[in-house]
């Protein structure tokens, strides 16, 4: 049996709604579905899992009947689908009165849904979260004791997971899952892809990025479960998502022109895809005359945020032999009592900007 197991597809985000390409990127989150449905007919997938938030907010039933008719053209697929943290269940919940695709599963249970597969010899055990909260680990053992009469089929477990990423709980839960309880258990919640315990317990991460808290690849996992043993023979993770967010950070000294460092970052962003989305760092010396000036980047490349740390490299000791009388040289001169050496970053940045406004104010005052 081979199945595609999805989560946090997010239908209705509107990441980066303020920019240029906002529009674009509320459209991507129902165009990587349709990857998504795609891969399924490509392979030939038995199965689909969606573990929690298919959608980002509580849907309509225009957007219910959307997604039902994409999933009506893989009918050869059985499509299971959980609720998670953001389209939790409720008691005025469109959902509920949904009629869907014969192919189609949406689990509506108060506790858990057990939805028996014959023609696949599996049954798959499916958690929905509701207003009010869901007992996930009462749950669980009850499934366990259930999945017990089971023997012989191909156990699923599958739902959203609201406290992933809190390291004793995961380990409580997989302990609690068991070594031989289910072929797999497919988790929904976690930002990234990641396996609790190796090809049997999994995260595949949010669908489509959200922002630059959601870095790296995203897609979905693909398995194969033996039909003859009900074990695991295969898990990979397929990227479908065409937009990253890639933080870049680049180091330079005073040797490294404004026009030298525009054109390095240029070429890194041309090299990782204009369709992907930026942030960009700056750190080191620079001479106090060479202002990055990155701001026109953003014309060309999707650029969320640029920072430019880097730091004037001022030769003090000439500029107060220059301004002996001065208030620059009165400031440099109190500023430098302790030595730049044992004065924090933040500090010596702070420094530095003072000194850039003296500067240019005196040179204002010598145009004038």
């Amino acid at each position: 049996m081979r199945f595609i197991h999805a989560g946090d597809i997010n239908i209705g985000a509107k990441p980066d709604s303020d920019k240029r390409w906002g529009k674009e990127r509320a459209e991507e989150f129902k165009d990587t579905l349709k990857k998504v449905v795609d891969k399924a007919k490509e392979i030939d997938c038995d199965l689909l899992l969606i573990s929690g938030n298919l959608f980002c907010h509580q849907p309509v039933t225009k957007e219910l009947y959307d997604i039902n008719l994409l999933f009506s053209t893989i009918p050869a697929t059985r499509v299971i689908i959980t609720a998670g943290s953001s389209d939790r269940l409720r008691k005025n919940s469109s959902v509920l009165d949904f009629k869907w695709s014969s192919n189609v599963s949406f689990v509506l249970s108060e506790s858990y849904d057990r939805i028996n597969i014959p023609s696949l010899h599996t049954v798959v055990y499916a958690i929905s979260l509701r207003e009010g909260g869901s007992d996930i680990s009462e749950l669980v053992k009850e499934i366990k004791a259930e999945a017990k009469k089971d023997s012989g089929y191909t156990d699923i477990l599958m739902f959203f997971n609201e406290r992933h990423g809190d390291e004793a709980y995961e380990r409580e839960l997989t302990e609690l899952i068991g070594a031989q309880s289910f072929s797999y258990t497919a988790l929904g919640g976690a930002e990234s892809f990641r396996e609790l315990e190796r090809g049997r317990i999994a995260y595949p991460g949010f669908l489509t990025a959200m922002d630059m808290h959601t870095t790296g690849e995203h897609g979905v996992i693909v398995g194969d479960i033996s039909s003859a043993t009900g074990k695991m023979i295969g898990l990979e993770f397929v990227k479908l998502a065409d937009t990253c967010y890639i933080p870049i950070s680049v180091e330079i000294n005073e040797r490294v022109k404004a026009a030298e460092l525009r054109e390095r970052l240029e070429a890194e962003m041309d090299k990782r895809g204009r369709n992907n989305i930026y942030k960009l760092r700056v750190t080191g010396k620079r001479v106090p005359e060479e202002e990055p000036e990155l701001e026109a980047l953003r014309d060309r490349f999707k650029i969320v945020e640029i920072s430019d740390e880097t730091e004037p490299q001022y030769d003090f000791s000439k500029l107060f032999s220059e301004h002996p009388d001065d208030i620059i040289g009165f400031y440099i001169s109190s500023v430098m009592k302790n030595g730049d050496e044992e004065k924090g970053s933040l500090e010596r940045r702070a420094m530095h900007y003072a000194v850039d406004a003296l500067l240019a104010t005196e040179r204002k005052r010598s145009q004038s």
